[in-house]
């Protein structure tokens, strides 16, 4: 990401525009004429074609001497990028049809993550929000119910896709200030037989939940209550390996209270694109069977 600091600049706004920056005019950022856009030095060219938006990116970067140019993003650990040994392994991998399970290197990946995480089989996805999804409605079946964390990403951020695919209905549960809730809170969410509530089937949890760890003794005691209550378990793990170096743990102990888990290779990992999901052979299987119908299959992806 591309920052600027500029110095002894004035805002004029004499002479108005849809933004209310004199057009052409000397602004914090330089002048309003600039050939940058503010959205991470990316020329205006590459965002609007030729179509002419000089009153539509207020803040241009600069280009006087004034300015700090520093090339660092900290928006999110989505943007890491792969290093240069990264990009030779990837444009010298062995691969196959990874539809028909003949890509050996993504193979390979599937049955060390599994290996990893003390689990039977792994699937490779393009996408933790696609891998979650086929987690989620492994364990759900039209009209059930899954509990989850108020504040969790497959709630907020996955665009209702359970619920909107899968007719999976989620039940938020209310967290506190570090995200988390209790055995207890998971108790008193699930629904007692009744012909006029949905059957909850599953609770969906994450690790770690807006930069907060959740610890392995609090995953399990949460595990321990939807078992009480015949409930499958899964596991957003987009960042279970941050977890993972935090407490000094493997991901195995928090996968051991979990029947799936998603795990991303995009964030801190690096990997351009990629998640697997992790379970037992029977979970895996439905899984796959999902990532067919969500057109999620991939050819020579190793």
């Amino acid at each position: 990401m591309r920052w600027a600091w500029a110095t002894n600049r004035s805002w004029d706004t004499d002479r108005s525009s849809s933004n209310g920056v004199r057009i052409g005019a000397t602004t914090p950022f330089g002048s309003s004429g600039s050939g940058w856009s503010p959205m991470l030095g990316t020329p205006r060219s590459s965002l609007d074609g030729d179509r002419d938006t000089s009153d539509t990116y207020p803040a241009p970067m600069p280009s006087s001497s004034t300015a700090l140019d520093i090339r660092a993003d900290f928006r999110s650990d989505t943007l890491t990028r792969a290093t240069p040994a990264m990009r030779e392994a990837m444009a010298s991998a062995e691969v196959g049809d990874d539809v028909y399970d003949e890509d050996p290197t993504v193979n390979a990946l599937q049955e060390r993550l599994a290996a990893m995480a003390g689990k039977e089989a792994g699937l490779f996805f393009s996408s933790g929000t696609q891998s979650n999804l086929a987690g989620v409605l492994s364990h759900c079946g039209r009209g059930d119910e899954f509990l989850i964390g108020r504040t969790s990403h497959v709630l907020l951020n996955e665009a209702g896709g359970a619920a909107a695919l899968g007719s999976a209905i989620p039940w938020p549960i209310e967290v506190d200030e570090t995200n988390h809730f209790s055995a207890d809170d998971v108790r008193a969410a699930v629904k007692e037989p009744d012909q006029h509530h949905p059957v909850t089937t599953l609770l969906s949890l994450e690790n770690t939940v807006n930069g907060h760890v959740q610890s392995v003794d609090h995953v399990g005691s949460l595990a321990g209550a939807a078992r009480e209550h015949g409930l499958a378990v899964h596991l957003d793990g987009a960042r279970l390996f941050n977890a993972a170096v935090a407490l000094g743990v493997g991901i195995e102990a928090w996968a051991a209270h979990t029947d799936t888990v998603s795990l991303c290779l995009s964030k801190g990992l690096g990997a351009p694109i990629g998640s697997v999901l992790v379970g037992d052979r029977a979970s895996i299987g439905r899984a796959h069977r999902l990532r067919k119908m969500l057109g999620g299959g991939m050819r020579q992806v190793g």
